[in-house]
């Protein structure tokens, strides 16, 4: 089963790339999308470097209205679009550890 990873972001910076390889240690078979919502202190530019050297993510930037709802919903789509059976979706500032998802 293909997972992936639902990231959105604002201002995150400063522990974007502790989130990424957290992430990735929890569930390294997982594709991660951080979905940047605008961010202007380079949030999005420090994922796209991580994605290149560690590969399995990539960056969406989208054009819609600001806000949490609206960084979901093109992440969601892409997912269902492409074939992911386990879409996780969590939050970039570390309000809680990242966990491996329960089986199912």
């Amino acid at each position: 089963m293909r997972p992936l990873v639902v990231l959105p972001t604002y201002n995150e910076a400063e522990n974007i790339e502790e989130v990424l390889g957290l992430v990735r240690a929890a569930a390294p078979e997982a594709d991660v999308l951080v979905v940047d919502d605008g961010s202007p202190d380079g949030t999005a530019d420090l994922a796209d470097a991580w994605g290149k050297a560690h590969g399995g993510l990539r960056v969406m930037r989208p054009t819609e209205k600001p806000g949490i709802g609206s960084a979901y919903r093109p992440a969601f789509t892409a997912g269902l679009r492409e074939a992911y059976a386990i879409l996780n979706a969590m939050h970039a500032d570390l309000p809680t550890h990242p966990l491996p998802p329960p089986p199912l």
